[in-house]
């Protein structure tokens, strides 16, 4: 059964923002299955670790620790706080908690992927081949243009100028 990225997130968020609820109480208050559910919350943790890969490790948190440091259940947990808030109180919160915009925004979209739908992950592949496609074939066809305006470049150096002999001029009537 294919599930919203709603529904998801909020299943996720609920599992892994509150440590005392276990799977199988959760799979039965949400209908999911605990396979679904440990599927869920595994994808997400894995796209979680690699996560912040790329980000500083100076960046401490507000205990002192590097964002890389921070649990799954913690990055989730400061993606939903700061989707609230306006731009001024997230600049104040992102200082408090020793972030940066972009590892918010970088958690944000990992956390959002992790949780489409397998379907949806496809159509996103899908779309990329095919940019990548259409990326090649505008390259080549820049290339051709680029050789195309040497040429005649060339040809212009090795015939002078551009004007044609047999265009009647002002002076031949």
């Amino acid at each position: 059964m294919e599930y919203s990225s709603e529904f998801k997130r909020l299943v996720i968020y609920k599992l892994l923002s509150q440590p005392s609820t276990s799977i199988r109480r959760l799979a039965e208050e949400t209908g999911v299955s605990k396979s679904t559910l440990w599927d869920w919350k595994r994808e997400v943790c894995r796209v979680a670790g690699t996560m912040t890969d790329s980000t500083d490790d100076s960046s401490g948190g507000r205990d002192g620790s590097r964002s890389r440091d921070r649990s799954v259940e913690e990055k989730l947990r400061l993606v939903r706080e700061a989707d609230g808030l306006s731009e001024c109180d997230l600049g104040a919160f992102l200082r408090r908690e020793g972030l940066q915009e972009e590892e918010l925004t970088q958690w944000r979209d990992s956390m959002s992927w992790a949780l489409q739908t397998s379907s949806q992950r496809m159509a996103d592949r899908k779309q990329a081949r095919t940019l990548a496609r259409q990326l090649r074939k505008t390259e080549k066809e820049l290339k051709e243009a680029r050789a195309l305006l040497e040429l005649q470049k060339k040809v212009q150096e090795m015939w002078g100028d551009d004007e044609d002999d047999d265009t009647p001029s002002s002076n031949d009537s």
